[in-house]
């Protein structure tokens, strides 16, 4: 089975970017495709990806649409190979074998694969989720371990407009309800926490009030004024114990 990986990079940092292409790079087997979708990049990045060695192919698409899930639509309608992953600008995979890993996992051809992360904020370390709560995935899959059929994929696009901070979740969600999946153990990939929806703000409570109603926004709001009271490494650390996942230790 032939794996894409799609990379979307619209921020500031290129240390970000070098991260993940450095991760690609030190596989202990070569990426059959890797679909970059850029809005802003020297070209001295671009070449660098391009001659990387341990990747077969390589797609750029430079992209000025200012939206994450626009552009994720973009990588999806790219991409040839049977299976698809989403590894974004500053994710990597969790170690050198990961690729191996998962391709050797994919060969019974479900539908779908989820797999465990690595989140990272600072110096704090979860898998999600714990060994124990694997069923956890199933409620809260990462697009970084969510390994799914191209052509599911294709016709499950990311509805940005309806669900403009949560649109992964959401299509994750509608994919799991729709197709046969699988649950592995292994860790697919690490990524640092930071994004939109990770952070609650009454910005937030009113995106997830027009998105899921009183209900959802309530929660949004509970989460604002815990994100308030403990701070942003106390707050990473009690949802995270609070969702099962599993702490490591360095």
């Amino acid at each position: 089975m032939r794996l894409s990986i799609v990379t979307i990079y619209k921020y500031e940092s290129l240390f970000e970017l070098q991260r993940t292409i450095d991760s690609l790079e030190s596989q202990s087997i070569k990426v059959d495709e890797l679909i970059f979708v850029l809005n802003s990049c020297p070209e001295e990045y671009v070449n660098k990806a391009k001659s990387c060695a341990n990747i077969e192919s390589i797609k750029i698409i430079h992209n000025e649409d200012k939206n994450l899930y626009d552009a994720m639509n973009i990588g999806v309608k790219t991409s040839s190979m049977e299976y698809i992953l989403f590894l974004n600008g500053g994710d990597e995979m969790f170690s050198d074998t990961s690729l191996k890993k998962i391709k050797n996992i994919i060969k019974s051809k479900k539908d779908v694969y989820l797999f465990r992360t690595l989140q990272v904020f600072k110096d704090n370390l979860f898998i999600r989720p714990g060994i124990n709560n694997l069923n956890q995935l199933r409620k809260f899959p990462a697009h970084q371990g969510f390994v799914t059929k191209t052509n599911i994929h294709k016709k499950y696009l990311y509805d940005y407009e309806a669900y403009p901070i949560g649109a992964d979740q959401y299509l994750m969600w509608k994919i799991l309800n729709d197709f046969d999946y699988s649950i592995s153990e292994e860790i697919s990939a690490k990524f640092n926490l930071g994004g939109i929806s990770n952070s609650p703000s009454f910005k937030t409570i009113n995106i997830r009030y027009k998105e899921k109603g009183i209900i959802r926004a309530l929660k949004e709001l509970f989460k604002t004024i815990s994100l308030s009271m403990l701070g942003p490494k106390n707050y990473f650390i009690l949802i995270n114990f609070l969702n099962g996942n599993e702490r490591l230790h360095k």
